[in-house]
């Protein structure tokens, strides 16, 4: 399995769990029993697990699933490689649809499929892993075992020599060429009728999906949107005021701009951050995606500020780091405070504290996380701070199954069964 081959690269994702991407599954207009999967945005670890659940409902109720329609920049190369296994397990075709976007790891998820179409118009690249957003050597070295999985799925070998020699922060981006070599099965080959129906229904979200992450399961317009708690995508499905489906990159730079100057909750600025992290102005900016983010931390946006804390922590900022990483955890963020919990099992910025990390793991825990039951059966397994109990270790990672975290899935299996 594709997954075991970079089992290792698990510590990637532990700056990555704070947005997801939206992941959907799509009946056909007039065709029986029929239905596209549709992937959107930033993938993270959980995806794996939503994307599975996903599948396995649709083939329970006997759904034909033509193809998987991807549109993401890519994201957590460990939810990718868990994706790409349940797309060759089922023996699913995937496409790229026209100026759709569909880069790092998510080029592994569109390799994966059993057939594979890539429109002429798709924005398409590779570059190499990256570690805690840094080129690191071991990253490097991880870039090259990612090479042997390129391999194994028939990358052409220009692709994947540039995947190596192409830095993290940069990207090689796919020629009309390259999209003819990867694509192994043809429009009609789909069945046109099918993935027009899907193009139309995805076009009519692409502009609002393809810079969001999360997922849309919280609903209502009476949530406290100062406390950040909720993905972007939330506040542009559910917040009309912060809308902006069908507006190109510059127009809604401009209302979301206008909104900022009288609005209070640091949205706004969130979400111009998130589109200039996204790359959809043309290239991906981080400088002026965290000046947005400190614009809306200021306005005690708690996600911008659990953004924050990482961004500062990543440059070696552990002061600022461990300040807005601590602010996020006490507003209530879940990704906060599942973090905050790890910093004090691992060591990072603060001393080692089995105690306050279980105490930070059951908060998360409380706000029903699916990776704060993880982290405790971890605990208990292998008994940190905590009496070793096999017992209670498999209780909380039958309870972070039960909430889609895939992680938990397997050790549960391999542990508890």
């Amino acid at each position: 399995m594709l997954l075991r081959a970079l089992s290792f690269i698990f510590c990637l994702v532990l700056l990555n769990e704070a947005l997801a991407a939206e992941i959907i599954f799509e009946p056909l207009d007039g065709q029986d029993k029929k239905g596209f999967i549709s992937i959107d945005g930033d993938i993270t670890i959980q995806d794996s697990a939503k994307f599975l659940n996903i599948v396995n409902n649709a083939t329970k109720a006997k759904f034909n699933i033509p193809f998987v329609l991807l549109n993401s920049d890519g994201g957590n190369v460990v939810g990718a490689l868990e994706i790409s296994d349940t797309i060759q397990k089922y023996n699913l075709n995937t496409v790229v649809g026209p100026k759709f976007h569909c880069g790092s790891a998510c080029f592994l998820i569109f390799m994966s499929g059993k057939g594979r179409f890539a429109e002429p118009s798709a924005i398409m690249f590779v570059h190499r892993i990256s570690l805690d957003n840094k080129d690191t050597l071991e990253a490097k070295g991880f870039s090259v075992s990612m090479n042997d999985i390129y391999r194994s799925l028939d990358v052409p070998d220009n692709i994947r020599m540039a995947m190596l020699d192409t830095p993290p922060e940069q990207a090689y981006f796919l020629d009309t060429h390259d999209l003819y070599n990867i694509s192994t099965i043809h429009e009609e080959d789909l069945n046109t009728s099918s993935y027009n129906n899907a193009k139309n229904s995805s076009n009519q979200s692409n502009q609002k999906s393809s810079n969001s992450s999360g997922n849309n399961s919280n609903s209502g317009n009476d949530v406290d949107i100062r406390s950040g708690i909720f993905a972007s995508d939330a506040y542009y499905s559910l917040l009309k005021k912060y809308d902006t489906s069908g507006l190109n990159f510059y127009q809604a730079l401009d209302k979301l701009s206008r909104i900022a100057k009288y609005d209070n909750t640091g949205v706004p600025e969130y979400l111009i951050g998130k589109m200039y992290q996204d790359g959809l102005s043309g290239k991906k900016e981080n400088g002026k995606a965290w000046n947005w983010y400190e614009a809306a931390a200021i306005k005690k946006n708690g996600l911008a500020i659990f953004r924050m804390g990482i961004y500062y922590h990543t440059n070696n900022k552990d002061y600022e780091a461990l300040q807005y990483i601590s602010e996020a955890a006490k507003m209530g963020v879940p990704a906060a405070i599942n973090y905050y919990g790890y910093m004090y099992e691992s060591g990072i910025l603060v001393n080692r504290d089995y105690k306050i990390a279980k105490e930070f793991y059951e908060y998360g825990n409380q706000l029903l996380s699916e990776q704060s039951p993880y982290a405790l059966g971890n605990l208990y397994l292998n008994g940190l701070g905590v009496v070793r109990d096999r017992r209670k270790a498999c209780e909380y990672f039958d309870l972070a199954v039960s909430r889609g975290n895939f992680k938990a899935y397997r050790v549960f299996n391999e542990v508890c069964r």
